[in-house]
Formats: C-alpha cells, sequence, structure tokens
C-alpha cells in the first residue's frame, strides 16, 4: 500500500522508493499496481504532490522538516 501511495504522490524517483523500501523495482510495480486497484475499488484518489520528485533520502527529510516549522509557526 505505501508503494502506490509514494508512487501516485510522485514524492520521489522509483530508484529512491525501491531504496528506502529495500525492494526491487518489479516488486514494487506490482505492489503498488494492486494496492491501486484495491484504492480505486473505494473510489480513493491520491493527488500528485507539489514539487519535484525527491532523488536523494535527504530531500524527503527536507520536506518533512520544513512542514513542521510551518506547522509550529502557526
Amino acid at each position: 500500500m505505501l508503494a502506490a501511495v509514494l508512487q501516485a504522490r510522485r514524492v520521489a524517483t522509483p530508484v529512491l522508493i525501491t531504496e528506502i523500501l529495500d525492494c526491487h523495482r518489479t516488486y514494487l510495480n506490482r505492489c503498488a499496481g494492486q494496492a491501486a486497484e484495491l484504492l480505486a475499488l473505494h473510489d480513493i484518489c491520491i493527488a500528485p504532490a507539489n514539487g519535484p520528485k525527491a532523488r536523494t533520502r535527504a530531500q524527503p527529510q527536507a520536506r518533512i522538516d520544513a512542514a513542521r516549522q510551518r506547522q509550529d509557526g502557526q
């Protein structure tokens, strides 16, 4: 399910997602496809994230930190 969400949100490149989840790209695509079908059956739509896809592990962490700072500032 996580693979489907990450791919649908387009938060990272497939290479980075496979590195983070420690799996092969074929397995990632198969799992993401199955999960996407399940989400579609329940009319769940996942919108893409704003901004470019992360290419390194540091990029998603920087986005998380920035979001936390914005939330703490409110």
